[in-house]
């Protein structure tokens, strides 16, 4: 019977979908997309093993209005299937977004509660923060003196149908708002790849194995691309594909990886469907 999950032999690239963008901030539950050893694997020798990513983030830094002596910028965002365990309420969806709160003159020092932090949507929606706890995330318990910054993160549960354009801090009367850059959607080599894993074909599975060297790493035609993701990428490799999370491959690794990652991992998935494409459906 084959196993429709893989990526373990060569880059163990098993676990459960938690997270579904690339700076690495942490704005989930796991570790920071780093390590080593393991590796992909597609067909019947694969095991499984489960975890929950963490979102790394794509660096925006742009920073909007403020006054008060107060600086604002997002640096990542994320759309997680789930924060400290739990997914959203239906008709909702989870929004992370790391933000860098810089005190640029305010006498008193500036609160990173989540409580002063609000989202706001092209349709005119102010969303506040959400009680789901994410690693990293912005506290009551800190706060920033003139002169210092804090990078943390905001949850934000978000009514289906609103696209969030901003984040709003307001300490009463230090206020900054910065915008909110779309989170990133999966390339097309990607959904190609993810739809390869989820196909069921044994023809199609045992290629992507050969290509990526599970039986002959002498003649695996992506060997050198599954060496430079695992050595630097571990971790998220190892947290976005099991059995019941394989078809959320692509999100969850937008969610995870850092922009490094994210280019490294693009290269793999391209030279296994180029390498495949006669194979797989």
């Amino acid at each position: 019977m084959t196993n429709r999950m893989g990526l373990c032999a060569a880059l163990g690239m098993t676990g459960v979908l938690a997270a579904c963008s690339g700076s690495g901030n942490g704005t989930m539950d796991a570790g920071a997309g780093r390590g080593s050893g393991g590796g992909f694997c597609f067909g019947d020798s694969c095991g499984d093993a489960a975890g929950s990513s963490n979102s790394g983030g794509f660096d925006f830094g742009d920073a909007g209005s403020s006054s008060g002596g107060v600086s604002l910028s997002v640096t990542s965002t994320s759309e997680p299937a789930m924060v400290g365990g739990f997914p959203p309420s239906s008709g909702t969806f989870y929004l992370v977004v790391d933000v860098t709160l810089r005190n640029t003159g305010a006498s008193a020092p500036l609160s990173t509660s989540p409580l002063l932090f609000t989202l706001q949507t092209n349709q005119a929606l102010d969303v506040t923060s959400s009680p789901a706890q994410a690693s990293g995330e912005c506290s009551d318990s800190v706060s920033v003196a003139s002169g210092g910054q804090d990078t943390c993160s905001v949850v934000f549960e978000v009514p289906a149908g609103q696209t969030p354009s901003a984040v709003v801090y307001d300490d009463l009367g230090a206020r900054a708002t910065a915008p909110v850059p779309a989170v990133a959607t999966p390339s097309a080599a990607c959904l190609s790849f993810q739809g390869d894993l989820t196909s069921g074909s044994q023809t199609c599975l045992e290629c992507l194995d050969d290509a990526e060297g599970v039986l002959d790493a002498g003649d695996a035609a992506c060997k050198g691309a599954v060496d430079a993701y695992r050595g630097s990428c571990q971790t998220c490799a190892t947290m976005c594909v099991t059995p019941s999370g394989i078809g959320d491959v692509c999100t969850c690794e937008l969610g995870c990886d850092d922009t490094q990652c994210q280019t490294l991992f693009q290269t793999l998935v391209s030279c296994l469907t180029t390498t495949c494409g006669a194979h797989c459906p």
